[in-house]
């Protein structure tokens, strides 16, 4: 009984051996067939492991019942279970890295928790709040050392962005504008050819280190813009839309003609002559409110329809963008359609060409609304012509053409109507 015991246990040691004692080999691949090599193999269960040489080949030892472990940076881990077979081929995929991980840098990209550079990354998500389509009012508010301002507050007015301040006096044609590069490619153009639905990140370098990359045309800064890109898969279609109202929110306190009146005539003695159509007015008891006249409230909308996909080769972004904004001031608009297309094709391990372009159709309908800088000019615009102008004064004579009695002001309401400005 003993004997037979032992013989039992030997057995069973013989066949516990035997198992731990498997050879295993195999074959590590691409998806385009390429031999991987450096590849980590490792026994899940004892962390036992080799790599793969030059021809992606590995040769290991394993029990039946265990799993190999196959990993390498750029490429996504495989759980293969022996399953007592001698030979195991594996093919490895690429694993895409999460935009949140890393920030493109001017030659490259890098981790977050790497950077030495002062460097600020915008999201997708932190871009969703935009309005009206412009793509530099998304970044107001998101970047610290950015400034943003609007050069002009009429509708498809462009922003003005200086970084970490004024590099640059502005005498001899000398600007602070930073430097725009869009998908590799510098752009004298700024961030207004670019719908906001259409931008995978922005990053803004602020420090000098952007100078030894792009040298001293980066001296105010650069921003860096990488559009959306498609990914392996089936086509997916996004679309999305926002729209809104506006309000003229800062009206002017002003006086009305009564009260004008009172105090131009204690102001003159009495001496000023009022025309006949003011006159007129008084008799009415009537009152002029040019800033009601020329305003009214405003509307936006925003339609985007974004189409990804691709196969592993060859992925594309097909985006359609389209704005309508009706302006506070009268008769004043904008409206822009853009297409962008990307497509990207890995023609084998090493290469990988792609192309990019992107349609745009706008047009302003404005009046003059910011006028001519200068506290002493007479041409203040349409909203200050509307704040000085006299509330004694009709709208229309009594044959029914504009009264322009106005102290060298047009009529606002004559100069929204007619005055025009349309930009294609």
């Amino acid at each position: 009984m003993k004997k037979s015991l032992f013989i039992l246990m030997l057995m069973c040691l013989y066949l516990n051996t035997s198992m731990a004692q498997n050879l295993v080999s195999g074959t590590v691949i691409d998806i385009n067939q390429n031999p991987l090599p450096g590849v980590t193999v490792v026994c899940k269960e004892t962390s036992q492991g080799t790599i793969t040489d030059v021809d992606g080949k590995y040769t290991i030892r394993i029990g039946e019942n265990h799993t190999l472990v196959f990993s390498l940076v750029g490429m996504k881990t495989e759980n293969v279970p022996v399953g007592g077979k001698s030979t195991v081929n594996v093919t490895m995929y690429e694993s895409a890295i999460e935009l949140d991980e890393v920030v493109a840098i001017g030659y490259g990209t890098a981790k977050k928790s790497d950077l030495t550079s002062s460097i600020v990354s915008i999201k997708p998500d932190e871009l969703s709040n935009v309005k009206v389509g412009s793509a530099a009012d998304a970044l107001q508010g998101l970047a610290t050392g950015v400034l943003i301002s609007k050069g002009s507050f009429k509708p498809g007015g462009s922003s003005n962005i200086i970084i970490r301040g004024n590099g640059s006096f502005g005498n001899g044609g000398a600007s602070n504008t930073p430097l725009y590069i869009i998908d590799g490619v510098m752009s004298n153009a700024g961030l207004d050819v670019i719908a906001p639905s259409d931008i995978e990140s922005i990053e803004v370098l602020k420090d000098a280190a952007s100078t030894a990359i792009y040298g001293s045309r980066a001296s105010n800064g650069i921003i860096l813009v990488t559009t959306k890109k498609g990914k392996s898969g089936k086509a997916k279609i996004t679309f999305n839309t926002n729209w809104g109202v506006q309000q003229f929110i800062n009206k002017q306190d002003v006086l009305n003609a009564a009260q004008f009146k009172e105090v131009l005539d204690k102001a003159t003695d009495n001496t000023y002559l009022w025309d006949k159509e003011e006159l007129r007015m008084f008799e009415t008891g009537g009152s002029t409110d040019w800033q009601d006249l020329i305003t009214q409230s405003g509307f936006y909308q925003n339609y985007n329809l974004g189409i990804s996909g691709g196969t592993d080769k060859n992925t594309y972004y097909l985006g359609l963008d389209w704005v309508d904004q009706e302006g506070i001031i009268k008769n004043t608009g904008y409206q822009k359609g853009s297409l962008r297309f990307n497509l990207d094709s890995k023609l084998n391990k090493w290469l990988t060409m792609g192309v990019k372009f992107n349609v745009i159709r706008s047009s302003t309908n404005s009046s003059n609304t910011d006028g001519v800088a200068g506290m002493n000019s007479l041409d203040q615009g349409t909203v200050g012509s509307a704040v000085a102008s006299k509330p004694t004064a009709p709208v229309f004579n009594e044959d029914g053409t504009y009264y322009d009695n106005l102290l060298l002001r047009p009529n606002p309401l004559a100069a929204v109507t007619y005055f025009k400005n349309n930009l294609y």
